[in-house]
């Protein structure tokens, strides 16, 4: 049986590679982000990949739209084998002095609660997986020791939280 995976955040940079890197090693990918139909990379390789790749519609920070992907992948599949939470926020220019602490909430939502809805959610489909593993991609920016702390306090407090 194929690797199952599912990965959030699925239509650009790490998340898009991930899929055509699992893709091509003959793995089931549900591809989850927030505009599938926005998703280019995506969809061009859904059109490539007709059964390999699943694009589902997918917010990491609504319960309900967790709850719908968790639902539409469920009629594909009876389990998961690997969760990549990969989806993240990361504003640019941050400035103590000017932090605006909605933006901050904002990224904490989907960078920290995010991985734990996706956890809770997909558990079951998790523990019908084979060796199920949950990956969540955090950052250097998340390390006490490593990080600057000089600008992008909301990212980098968010994947220390993460980790």
């Amino acid at each position: 049986m194929p690797l199952r995976v599912l990965i959030s955040g699925a239509n650009r940079g790490l998340g898009l590679e991930f899929t055509r890197q699992f893709i091509g090693r003959g793995a089931i990918v549900f591809a989850g982000c927030r505009n599938p139909h926005q998703g280019g990379g995506l969809q061009g390789m859904g059109r490539q990949n007709l059964t390999a790749l699943h694009v589902i519609e997918l917010d990491v920070t609504s319960q309900k739209s967790v709850e719908r992907a968790r639902d539409a992948i469920s009629e594909s599949t009876t389990g998961l084998d690997l969760l990549i939470n990969n989806a993240a926020l990361n504003p640019r220019g941050e400035k103590a002095a000017t932090l605006d602490l909605d933006i901050m909430r904002e990224v904490f939502d989907v960078n920290v609660l995010g991985p734990l809805r996706m956890a809770q959610a997909f558990l079951p489909l998790l523990r019908a997986g084979q060796s199920p593993k949950i990956i969540n991609i955090s950052s250097q920016l998340g390390s006490l020791t490593r990080a600057t702390w000089k600008s992008g306090y909301s990212y980098s407090g968010s994947k220390a939280a993460l980790n």
